[in-house]
């Protein structure tokens, strides 16, 4: 650490290390440059001078506050607001003066007052500035232009110094902030790259649980079919064929969830396929049926995938055990789309005779629990059913 570089190990933010660095030179520095252009001054032009003591003044308290308090964002309120008013005074009084400094430490306060204070500040400055210099080509040009004959050289000493300090001050301005837009960036892409990190980390993990799951599905799936051949009842066999079936359904989600790249969303029209075959394998009856299917859902989650893949297992189930034959050309129709709310309508029936009470039993007493889970409604008439279902993954 030195005079010029300050101690900063209490702030623990790099941007506001750099701002108090960047107070804390241009403190020193300025009040070094002003007591030199006060002296130049002094004996060509005294208002000049005057001002330029002025500032002094400023630039040693802002030092000294800083010293004190150890914040930055008053001393840049008052660095932007007296260095505002002294231009613009500077500006609009001093006749007879080249005012070339005037413009560059308008632009210095304005960058200023957005490194320190921020944009919207920043831009209130620049609004006032710029109706200053309106004003000034507007209404007092002419005059200032009038009174300047000739220039003494101890004017354009100073006025030639006062522009390379304030040259010096904008490009020490700009390259801090170009130096805390680096930085901002450097941080943001290593955060980026962390969090990809941790998301890939994640994934692999979430894939390795649906995997796991999927094995353990498996594995019930086996032990009910070891179950079910042991038993000689065929009412038994088959409701645990039934049973079967709705954990086959699950099984068959956690396993594409485990094969797919994008564990969030699940392709919804690849999904009923596979449950469809799923259904075909388990039934005894061996019918040939037909579908038509239309799906106009892309991607759907996970909340809403299973309690809806259960639903379709139960519609499937039950056209094949009570509406279809081997004698008819047995068909089945299944639109599903989604509305502008992510509303789910779903849309099924078939082409099958339904057998005498049939279609009270617990099949469809669980596609009335599976609707009631989804928070929808279902309109049905006959094998025809219309649900308007919730999509829980948009909550």
């Amino acid at each position: 650490m030195s005079f010029f570089t300050p101690k900063t190990d209490f702030l623990t933010d790099f941007n506001e290390k750099g701002r108090f660095i960047l107070v804390w030179r241009l403190s020193i520095i300025l009040s070094f440059l002003f007591v030199i252009a006060s002296v130049l001054t002094s004996f060509a032009d005294i208002y000049s001078s005057i001002l330029y003591g002025i500032s002094f003044l400023v630039c040693v308290s802002c030092f000294l506050i800083l010293n004190i308090q150890k914040k930055t964002e008053p001393i840049f309120w008052i660095f932007t607001i007296s260095a505002s008013i002294i231009v613009t005074f500077s500006m609009q009084t001093l006749i007879g003066t080249l005012h070339y400094p005037d413009f560059i430490w308008a632009v210095c306060t304005i960058v200023f007052a957005y490194i320190g204070l921020g944009k919207k500040i920043g831009i209130y400055f620049l609004i006032f500035h710029i109706i200053s210099v309106f004003y000034f080509f507007l209404f007092s040009i002419n005059d200032h232009l009038g009174a300047i004959k000739v220039i003494p050289l101890e004017q354009q000493i100073s006025v030639l110094f006062e522009m390379i300090t304030a040259f010096f001050a904008l490009t020490y301005l700009i390259n801090q902030y170009l130096q805390f837009q680096s930085y901002t960036e450097k941080v943001l892409l290593e955060t980026n790259l962390e969090l990809n990190k941790k998301n890939k980390e994640i994934t692999i993990l979430m894939k390795e649980i649906h995997h796991r799951i999927k094995n353990n599905l498996q594995l019930v799936i086996s032990l009910l079919r070891m179950q079910r051949d042991e038993i000689d009842s065929e009412e038994v066999q088959y409701y645990f064929t039934e049973a079967i079936n709705r954990v086959m359904s699950i099984s068959t989600i956690h396993q594409k969830l485990y094969q797919r790249e994008d564990i969030k969303n699940f392709d919804l029209a690849e999904y009923i396929n596979d449950l469809i075959q799923e259904v075909k394998l388990l039934q005894e009856n061996n019918l040939n049926v037909e579908f038509q299917i239309v799906v106009d859902v892309k991607d759907i989650g996970l909340k809403t995938l299973v309690p809806l893949g259960l639903l379709l297992n139960e519609l499937l189930t039950n056209s094949y055990k009570h509406a279809f034959s081997k004698d008819k050309d047995n068909l089945i129709n299944l639109r599903i789309d989604q509305s502008r709310s992510g509303e789910i309508c779903l849309y099924y029936n078939d082409n099958g005779t339904w057998k005498e009470n049939s279609e009270k039993g617990f099949g469809l007493e669980l596609v009335d629990l599976l609707t009631s889970q989804l928070e929808g409604k279902q309109q049905k008439n006959g094998s025809d059913y219309k649900f308007k279902l919730k999509n829980l993954d948009l909550d």
